[in-house]
């Protein structure tokens, strides 16, 4: 049996490694996070998003890219995805300038 946890809606919501810890500890598995776990959105951009810290630290094998995890201007975009040590991954964006897209489109685990 493979057992798989996800958050979702994070909107920077923290204190999570913990449980996060506990609970894969107790019953081992895959850690998802589905998007927006961020506080910035496609408009607004912070240099500093203390969650990824937290999600990384979680262990999390992946993260959905959500629309707080988007962003119009594609360097912040990709200034995001740099910042995470886990896989951002996304299937149904295209760069119409055909630029390396800073996420992936799929992952094996």
């Amino acid at each position: 049996m493979l057992r798989i946890y996800h958050t979702s809606d994070l909107h920077d919501h923290r204190g999570i490694v913990p449980r996060l810890r506990e609970l894969r500890a107790a019953e081992p598995g895959l850690l998802f996070d589905c998007g927006d776990s961020l506080r910035g959105s496609q408009t607004v951009y912070y240099r500093s998003e203390p969650i990824v810290a937290e999600i990384d630290a979680a262990g999390y094998d992946a993260q959905g890219i959500g629309n707080r995890e988007f962003h119009y201007v594609f360097s912040f975009l990709a200034a995001r995805a740099r910042r995470m040590r886990h896989p951002l991954l996304c299937t149904n964006l295209v760069d119409v300038r055909g630029r390396a897209l800073p996420f992936a489109a799929d992952a094996t685990f």
